[in-house]
């Protein structure tokens, strides 16, 4: 029996915008891995993304004088997702599923901080694939310690995203 060797090479990168129920505004950049279809038409992959959060601070919170009123927080995420076209070839599909977010400091808007860096994040998707290796996906995601520490506050955010297979 011969086993193909694996390959480490993402097969999309895609770019994401988006804005949270709390006014963040997060952008980023990531890449995935996926398998092919599978009968059923379910796919799946796993992300690895690199995000930047903007975040309003309330008076109690020194601002940067570079930065204003914001205070920015970096987000890496890793998560696997399942992905399902209605029929083999589709050009709508839906997509979700559960990961790690881990941030460089603690996530900090307005008068909310959450009190772990790393924490489980939890996405859905609807999406259209464009042709030529595009697709365009609306996502919803939530970030969340599932109560392992308090404060607790979460955050659910709104984003858009352009992805390319190569």
């Amino acid at each position: 029996m011969d086993v193909a060797p694996l390959d480490w090479r993402p097969d999309t990168v895609f770019v994401q915008a988006g804005t949270s129920t709390r006014d963040a505004v997060v952008a980023g950049l990531g890449l995935r891995w996926s398998q092919p279809p599978r009968p059923g038409d379910f796919s799946g992959a796993v992300e690895v993304s690199l995000g930047q959060w903007s975040t309003r601070l309330t008076p109690q919170v020194p601002a940067n004088s570079a930065l204003g009123d914001r205070a920015h927080v970096l987000q890496l995420v890793v998560i696997p997702l399942a992905r399902w076209q209605p029929r083999q070839g589709a050009a709508w599909f839906f997509e979700g599923g559960v990961g790690l977010s881990l941030h460089d400091r603690h996530y900090r808007v307005e008068r909310v901080r959450q009190a772990t860096r790393l924490n489980f994040q939890e996405e859905m998707a609807v999406g259209r694939v464009l042709g030529g290796g595009q697709a365009v996906s609306l996502r919803l995601a939530h970030m969340s310690n599932a109560s392992l520490r308090k404060p607790n506050p979460g955050e659910t955010w709104w984003s858009l995203r352009w992805e390319l297979a190569w």
